[in-house]
């Protein structure tokens, strides 16, 4: 599936930001934190009411709507700021942050809008590994068959090397059923013989509802991974 691409410069840098700040724990905690530091934004989120209405009329300069959650009331950004926060798709990246933080079922607009700019493959699988989403690079990954079986949205995520779905089952199990925070490995590319850097760790709360996100996987080159912080669970590493 095409995808638009991010344009480059202050707008690019600052969706890579806010996509790693909603992947962070805190979720939207964490991207409200983002746009506040860097614009001095005021964030406020009004759950919807029981009669489908979010929110009360107020003076911030906007209200981002947020489906079946509410809305987000935010105040303009600091004058002089190198990118316009408002450039971006801001209900949707607050809207997913929020779906993932609570263990609500996810909206793949909204992960696209969220994700789509990470320039690393990141599946998000729920919690019996299915496959839920998967970002552009992710996308482009799956469908490559190199690294792992045919996958679809409902089905679990399975390598394709015997030795590394072994590994990958490991991780998985080591989370949902155990008390896991995660592990990381490198894996071997068929098509180029170099490595990614494996990161699987848990997302979300441990009661989330059907359809919501329990695991967040990541693949990144070695080179690009090279900052990745170490996973709390070094001892499960080969």
């Amino acid at each position: 599936m095409f995808r638009t691409p991010h344009p480059a410069g202050p707008r690019a840098a600052l969706a890579l930001r806010l996509a790693e700040a909603a992947l962070a724990p805190g979720g939207w905690t964490a991207v409200a934190g983002t746009l506040e530091a860097e614009f001095g934004l005021a964030l406020r989120f009004e759950p919807e009411a029981a009669d489908g209405r979010s929110g009360r009329p107020g003076d911030a300069c906007c209200r981002l709507p947020v489906p079946g959650l509410g809305a987000w009331s935010v105040d303009p950004p600091a004058p002089g700021s190198a990118a316009d926060p408002f450039a971006l798709p801001l209900a949707e990246i607050l809207g997913f942050a929020t779906r993932l933080a609570e263990g609500l079922p996810l909206e793949a607009a909204e992960g696209q809008a969220a994700l789509d700019p990470l320039p690393y493959a990141t599946i998000l699988l729920d919690g019996e590994a299915r496959l839920l989403f998967a970002n552009a690079a992710g996308e482009d990954l799956l469908r490559s068959r190199r690294l792992f079986l045919p996958t679809r949205p409902g089905t679990r995520l399975r390598a394709a090397d015997r030795g590394a779905d072994e590994r990958l089952e490991e991780a998985i199990a080591g989370i949902l059923e155990g008390d896991g925070a995660g592990s990381h490995w490198p894996m071997r590319r068929p098509d180029a013989g170099s490595h990614l850097a494996i990161r699987l760790r848990p997302i979300g709360p441990v009661r989330a509802r059907p359809g919501a996100a329990r695991l967040l996987l990541t693949l990144r080159a070695i080179g690009a991974a090279s900052a990745m912080p170490a996973a709390a669970d070094d001892s499960r590493r080969p």
